[in-house]
């Protein structure tokens, strides 16, 4: 056993060294990255989770009232837009209360209280997002 410290203890020494350094190094920089590191919304970034990836993008819409016969785009009802900003207007889904898909003009010939379902994909996270609204279709005829 000594003829083999005597022959390898330098390498077996310079080996621990490099090994204690690389694992004190990891260390320091998880204690840093803990203390001052930040996200792109300023909360404080953890070193175990990336948190953007477990936000949902954001959908901007709200319940609104057209008049009987008023044309009104599906795509100027609502936009959306993702955790880092990207617009995703073109990417939302519109359905009807039953589920059915749809798009171009929101049909405005009747009048009533209609529910409309609003659902997004992110396209970085791949999480989702949707909601619910109420569309009042006013009886007066716009003119």
């Amino acid at each position: 056993m000594h003829n083999f410290f005597a022959l390898y203890g330098k390498y077996c020494l310079s080996i621990l060294l490099m090994l204690s350094m690389a694992i004190g190094s990891f260390f320091l920089f998880r204690l840093i990255w803990q203390q001052y590191g930040v996200v792109s919304d300023g909360e404080k970034a953890d070193f175990g989770q990336n948190p953007l990836w477990g936000e949902e993008p954001v959908i901007d819409v709200r319940s609104c009232r057209f008049l009987q016969n008023q044309k009104v785009k599906f795509a100027g009802m609502a936009s959306a837009r993702d955790v880092n900003g990207d617009d995703l207007t073109s990417e939302l889904i519109f359905q009807d209360e039953e589920g059915n898909p749809l798009s171009g003009y929101l049909n405005t010939e009747k009048p009533g209280i209609y529910s409309l379902f609003i659902y997004v994909r992110s396209l970085v996270t791949g999480r989702e997002s949707s909601k619910n609204i109420t569309v009042l279709v006013d009886g007066r005829v716009s003119g």
